[in-house]
């Protein structure tokens, strides 16, 4: 029993304790629902104790009830005085103007940023144009001159390099049959003959002793002596291709190559030792970042310009005026701030007059969220 009235009294007095009734009208209406919960969540958590002290003490908790219900009673006449007064309409006001102010502060941050990105932009494309004045500079010196006959010097040789493996390739096929049944009956060049078959290129130019020729020799003798079966027409055929691979022209390709690719080196040594070629590659690769930075502002840009688009501050104080006017009974005028320090001047005060005006005068055409300049 004695546990019992403690809690109830600890409850108790803990629900009275966190009633705090707000000064400002505008916050009655979220006081009245906290209560509300509070009462309720009290209730179910003191009906067992409430109900042994009924026992024992029916005077004392018989008062203390009809105590909170007093209250109850109070909360709800206020409920009833908050509801008839108009606040609910008074505060729809205040927030219309609040919207104005925060719509205001939204649209010259936005004009700031894009004013930034202005800057930023026309500083971007100034970099650009003394980037690219510098590299159509150094295009026209006597070092890049050089260095551009280097590397089409380059280019040529490894256009001849290719055309040589290709005739390689050409070669190795030719022959590709008799080479695959070769291979077959080859146990002491088996491998190679097989690697001639799948990579012709690199195995010939791997090839440092020339044993293709080797190869070409005994293949020769294989289908000379019957030992590697071909039908006549192909066999006569095939002997022809074999002997298109002479110790002649294996030599001069694979001595071309060689040449071809001491050359190669040369020159990949002298253009990497070149200093204006890593000059124009520093200079080619800001100029890359600087068009992607470009575009990515000037995409910024355009989505700032467009969420200022959005920004209808004219409409939101032409509804504003008009909700106003209807809670009133008098005409509200709204003159919307040209800057953003004229938003933030108590224009939030002003509609606690009686008049709800803002600040005075009327005027809510679109262009005042968006000025000519802002376009």
């Amino acid at each position: 029993m004695q546990g019992n009235r403690e809690a109830y009294i600890k409850r108790a007095s803990m629900f009275v304790e966190k009633i705090e009734i707000p000064s400002d009208p505008y916050e009655a209406e979220k006081f009245i629902k906290e209560f509300n919960i509070r009462l309720d969540s009290f209730e179910k958590a003191t009906s067992k104790a409430y109900n042994v002290l009924q026992e024992f003490f029916a005077n004392e908790s018989y008062k203390i009830g009809q105590d909170i219900k007093s209250m109850d009673r109070i909360i709800k006449n206020i409920t009833e005085q908050v509801k008839n007064s108009g606040f609910a309409k008074i505060d729809e006001g205040r927030s219309s103007i609040t919207r104005i102010n925060n719509s205001i502060a939204k649209r010259d941050e936005i004009r700031n940023k894009r004013q930034g990105l202005k800057k930023e932009i026309a500083e971007l494309k100034e970099k650009m144009r003394v980037n690219e004045q510098e590299m159509d500079t150094l295009k026209t010196s006597d070092d890049f001159k050089e260095l551009a006959a280097l590397e089409q010097k380059k280019s040529a040789l490894k256009e001849q390099k290719e055309e040589l493996e290709h005739e390689i390739g050409l070669m190795i096929s030719s022959i590709a049959p008799a080479l695959k049944k070769y291979s077959r009956i080859s146990l002491e060049r088996e491998k190679l003959c097989k690697d001639y078959l799948f990579a012709p290129v690199k195995t010939f130019e791997n090839d440092s002793g020339l044993e293709i020729l080797k190869i070409a020799e005994g293949l020769k003798n294989a289908i000379t002596d019957s030992s590697l079966e071909l039908k006549d027409k192909k066999k006569d055929k095939m002997l022809a291709n074999i002997d298109q691979i002479s110790a002649e022209r294996v030599a001069e390709i694979s001595k071309r190559i060689y040449d071809i690719e001491t050359q190669v080196k040369e020159l990949s040594q002298r253009i990497s030792d070149s200093a204006v070629r890593d000059r124009y590659k520093e200079l080619k690769k800001k100029h890359e970042k600087l068009k992607k930075d470009l575009k990515g502002a000037k995409t910024n840009l355009n989505l700032a310009s467009r969420a200022l688009q959005d920004i209808d501050i004219g409409k939101l104080a032409h509804d504003a005026e008009e909700k106003l006017a209807r809670i009133s009974g008098r005409k509200v005028n709204i003159i919307l701030p040209n800057s953003q320090a004229e938003s933030q001047a108590g224009q939030a005060d002003d509609v606690k007059k009686a008049d709800f005006s803002a600040q005075a005068g009327k005027n809510h055409p679109k262009d005042q969220a968006v000025g000519e300049d802002d376009r």
